[in-house]
């Protein structure tokens, strides 16, 4: 059973959790991410695409360690819609058998009071539906709330900050306060002179003081290096600033590394360490590359993250009635300028954890009316 939350917070616990249950560097950092994207209600509603973008993973190795952590106590945690919380604890009290799945596909109808559509849609009787209605009402909507108030939100600064002018203009600037700050103690200065030449006390002070120096200077070439390729990118990528993932370009190191004029292992290492915040979100620097896929002559090389975003695009706009093909939406995007095959549509739609068409037809019913 779990222990009395009220003088815990929701945080403390399911970083507390978290640590117990995943010992895989790269699920951790997975997990913590989720972590932090949890709301006060239990819920995680913050986009997983974007969750998987910022951490260059996919979307697929993002819903393995979220269904981990949708077991932790209390039930429903982590859900991310009502629908997902009621059916977790459901399942955690061992009643999530067909019926009371399929009335919480129907949540919206159950919400309306509308029992004639109910039976029809789950085959229950009006009595059948009263029973499970009585036992979702013992269930917790918000099972986060039973914590305390303390809801402090891990904050992680950027290095970089992107933003607009008044002018529309890009600008790239250092998080002045998340940098160090190095100072030589004038009074350190002074005191070097006055002591005798040939004292061992100078000769400390003085390598100490030469240390301290040079760290200044180290750490503020390494600043403007940061500032560059922050800045390169953010011109380069400028379409994904404004418009959306859709508009990621295809963007290689040497690419960043040959237009500001350092060695592409420089790159590297910025890019791996250094944190930017965008109108988009805050993402690690390394966020912004991908690779190309082939398209016409006339058409610059799509990025495979913004493939895979059009795809879902397409799936998430088409009639429900009449999903599309893998087939189809290879003919759509390849008349939009980039040639996609249809084995490539459907690995990305796999990955991205998007049913078939067949099987989005199937459940197309049943779909719409939850939606």
């Amino acid at each position: 059973a779990l222990a009395d939350t009220r003088d815990t917070s929701l945080y403390a616990h399911v970083f507390a959790q978290t640590e117990l249950m995943f010992e895989d560097p790269d699920e951790k950092v997975i997990a913590y991410s989720l972590c932090e994207a949890i709301e006060q209600t239990g819920w995680i509603t913050e986009n997983l695409q974007m969750i998987a973008f910022a951490l260059s993973v996919t979307e697929e190795a993002i819903e393995v360690v979220l269904t981990r952590l949708q077991t932790i106590e209390p039930a429903g945690l982590f859900a991310r819609n009502l629908s997902e919380c009621l059916r977790l604890q459901a399942r955690d009290k061992g009643l999530l058998c067909k019926k009371m799945d399929a009335l919480l596909e129907n949540l919206p109808l159950f919400a309306k009071g509308e029992i004639a559509a109910l039976k029809r849609m789950t085959g229950c009787t009006a009595e059948e539906i009263g029973d499970l209605a009585r036992k979702l009402r013992t269930f917790e909507p918000k099972p986060g709330l039973k914590f305390s108030g303390e809801f402090a939100q891990p904050v992680f600064e950027p290095d970089l900050i992107a933003y607009q002018d008044d002018e529309d203009d890009w600008i790239v600037e250092l998080n002045r306060s998340n940098l160090p700050a190095i100072r030589v103690d004038t009074a350190y200065s002074q005191a070097v002179k006055k002591l005798d030449q040939d004292g061992s006390d100078e000769h400390f002070i003085r390598e100490a003081i030469t240390s301290a120096r040079w760290l200044k200077r180290a750490i503020a070439q390494r600043n403007e290096t940061n500032q560059k390729v922050g800045a390169e990118i953010v011109r380069y990528q400028r379409e994904f600033l404004e418009k959306g993932i859709a508009f990621l370009r295809p963007l290689q190191l040497r690419t960043v590394a040959d237009a500001i004029g350092v060695h592409e292992s420089t790159v590297s290492r910025v890019t791996s360490s250094v944190m930017m915040a965008t109108p988009q979100g805050t993402f690690p620097l390394k966020a912004f590359f991908s690779s190309a896929l082939h398209s016409d002559s006339n058409v610059e090389g799509a990025s495979a993250k913004a493939i895979r975003q059009r795809i879902q695009d397409i799936i998430s706009s088409e009639d429900p009635s009449k999903p599309i093909s893998d087939e189809a939406i290879s003919k759509i995007i390849s008349k939009e300028g980039i040639r996609v095959a249809r084995r490539t549509v459907a690995k990305y739609r796999e990955i991205d954890g998007m049913p078939s068409s067949s099987q989005r037809r199937r459940r197309q019913k049943m779909d719409a009316l939850c939606g």
